[in-house]
């Protein structure tokens, strides 16, 4: 836990990065960051409010998994 107030981390290797009233409740390599969050799956980021900076406009190089703009619509590469 990273600071904040009211968090729990009780996943193993989950952590919480500030934020208040949040909760890994058990789930592994879960991660937190903002406020009043629960997890309800291992493996995973969750996330408050999420702003991207300079979104690839092309899915030329990108690995599978990655985000790129496609005219405005968000894709993912399969």
């Amino acid at each position: 836990i990273g600071g904040g107030y009211y968090n729990v981390a009780d996943g193993i290797s989950s952590s919480i990065i500030g934020g208040d009233y949040n909760n890994t409740n058990g789930y592994n390599n879960s991660h937190i960051i903002g406020s009043n969050i629960y997890a309800d799956r291992s493996d995973c980021t969750f996330v408050e409010n999420l702003t991207i900076t300079q979104v690839p406009t092309s899915a030329v190089g990108l690995s599978s998994g990655s985000v790129w703009n496609n005219g405005g619509v968000l894709n993912i590469v399969l």
